[in-house]
């Protein structure tokens, strides 16, 4: 028919439109798109991995996080009452100024300040010791569990030589209010 009245090269010609026509064809209309989702699949699969390597960092964050609260979730458990925890802190205090070589002259309990999400207890303290002792009784009490801190400290000399020094200090531990 059609075919059969072409010259030889004309039908090389037709067979070569028509092989270009359907690579065309196939170009445009498969691997055009299959390359297109392609890209898309590699940009999600990039998303994915930056998105899993933060989730990752923050999985270890919170082992860290947690690691740390269950060290102190021990000693914030709340405890009959404020006057057993102010017991509490005072024999620590006393504890720690005994192994520290302070003399303690008197401890006086403050009232709880009952602050929005804690309690504070605070312990008005008068000692004698030197700057040395001082300075270990405080590193003592500063690395507590307890999270009991110093958070005023007046230092006087009773003589000149100033080897022997009086403070007056304030000690104060935080509790959660539960």
């Amino acid at each position: 028919m059609f075919l059969s009245n072409l010259s030889r090269r004309e039908k090389n010609l037709l067979y070569l439109i028509l092989g270009i026509f359907f690579l065309s064809l196939s170009y445009r209309f498969a691997l055009k798109p299959l390359s297109a989702k392609w890209s898309e699949l590699n940009r999600q699969i990039l998303s994915k991995e930056m998105e899993l390597k933060r989730n990752i960092k923050y999985i270890r964050e919170k082992k860290k996080a947690k690691d740390i609260y269950l060290k102190y979730a021990g000693n914030i458990k709340k405890s009959a009452s404020d006057e057993e925890e102010v017991a509490l802190l005072s024999k620590e205090v006393e504890k720690e100024a005994r192994a520290s070589g302070i003399r303690i002259a008197d401890i006086r309990p403050k009232p709880v300040k009952k602050l929005s999400y804690y309690k504070k207890y605070i312990l008005e303290m008068n000692c004698e010791g030197t700057m040395e002792k001082y300075i270990e009784f405080i590193y003592n009490l500063q690395k507590s569990a307890r999270l009991v801190r110093v958070e005023r400290l007046k230092l006087t000399s009773p003589n000149k030589d100033g080897s022997l020094l009086r403070a007056q200090m304030f000690i104060t531990r935080v509790q959660p209010i539960q």
